[in-house]
């Protein structure tokens, strides 16, 4: 536990949404280890509520409170994506796995999980290159015959034909 989390531990916080009323910070710093345990298990960061008893913009305060829980919130991720590696890699390979059945395990669900919740090191990146000259006609003002005029114009630049 840091010095700030200490000093942080037993104030009351007030929250935005409600002047009217002062709101407790129900962090526990035992609630770092219960969401590296939750990661393990499969469980993702916004589900983790339900576990501690609070609403999903509160862990997010926590990570910014509280270093330690946004460390635990980085190992418990750290933890996810080798769980779903180990998975793919067993699977992939016709393995059991220690603490999983491999052939209950949905290799497509695998992949997605670690396509969206480990985006930093599975997403598909396409790159796209764009060339030629772009120019940018403001037609503010213009009629619509003069408007017709500028497209009849620009389709003959690029050799399209007249129509």
């Amino acid at each position: 536990m840091t010095p700030d989390s200490k000093k942080n531990k037993d104030k009351v916080v007030p929250r935005k949404f409600n002047k009217n009323r002062v709101y407790e910070d129900k962090y526990k710093p035992e609630f770092c280890e219960l969401l590296i345990k939750h990661f393990e298990e499969g469980g993702a960061f916004n589900s983790f509520p339900a576990v501690c008893g609070v609403v999903r913009s509160t862990l997010y305060e926590w990570v910014n409170r509280y270093p330690e829980f946004k460390e635990a919130k980085s190992i418990g991720e750290a933890k996810y994506q080798k769980l779903m590696e180990t998975i793919l890699i067993a699977k992939s390979l016709g393995r059991d796995g220690k603490n999983f059945d491999v052939k209950k395990s949905d290799i497509t669900a695998v992949i997605f999980a670690l396509k969206t919740r480990c985006h930093k090191d599975y997403s598909q990146k396409d790159k796209m290159e764009l060339s030629g000259h772009l120019a940018a006609t403001n037609v503010d003002g213009l009629s619509d015959d003069q408007i017709k005029e500028r497209i009849k114009i620009l389709k003959l630049s690029h050799g399209a034909d007249e129509e």
